[in-house]
């Protein structure tokens, strides 16, 4: 919890990014350009993009959710009687779910995508249909900003991969490098 001395220097700085604020649009208005050309500009010391160190404010997917349900209308929802009826189809993050796979024991590709996609038809039984999601990290992107902050290590890179191919002992390494293969998992059976 903050405390009152925390919290007062940054109500001050957003008063003053506001007054600077009002103050750059009043110029631009009195020399007849149009707010439009301004608005490309930050206007005040904080940026509603960008946080301190440089990298992309990561949204909030809550937020994205919210905004997608106001374009569904009465007729797209479904009652919960209906619901035992109804295909399910689950999305599966595929980095956020292969963190989680414990690598401890594993000393291959092979293995690591066998435990993953155990770990994914464990969770998806009831499933008729799954969707595997996987990240792009485009350069200077909010993904991008993610993959940086996460990062604790120097990226090592591995050019071929195989199921025979053995883990980095460091996996953290090899999964903040921005372009790799993609492990082959062709030959993991249920």
């Amino acid at each position: 919890m903050q405390s009152h001395s925390e919290v007062r220097p940054k109500k001050r700085k957003k008063a003053r990014d506001l007054v600077l604020g009002h103050k750059c649009i009043e110029v631009c208005q009195s020399r007849g350009n149009s707010t439009k050309y301004l608005f490309k500009y930050d206007l005040g010391s904080n940026s509603c993009v960008f946080e301190d160190d440089g990298l992309m404010k990561k949204p909030v997917k809550s937020t994205l959710c919210h905004e997608l349900e106001k374009y569904i209308n009465e007729m797209d929802k479904t009652s919960p009687q209906t619901w035992n009826e109804v295909n399910t189809v689950y999305l599966v993050d595929v980095m956020a779910y292969i963190r989680k796979v414990a690598v401890r024991n594993l000393h291959t590709f092979g293995d690591l995508c066998t435990a993953f996609i155990q770990m994914i038809m464990h969770i998806c039984k009831y499933a008729d249909r799954i969707d595997f999601i996987f990240d792009s990290y485009v350069e200077m992107s909010i993904k991008d900003s993610e993959r940086i902050r996460r990062s604790n290590t120097k990226p090592i890179e591995i050019s071929t991969i195989k199921d025979d191919t053995p883990l980095p002992v460091m996996m953290d390494a090899f999964f903040g490098v921005q372009e790799k293969t993609k492990p082959s998992c062709k030959n993991v059976s249920d």
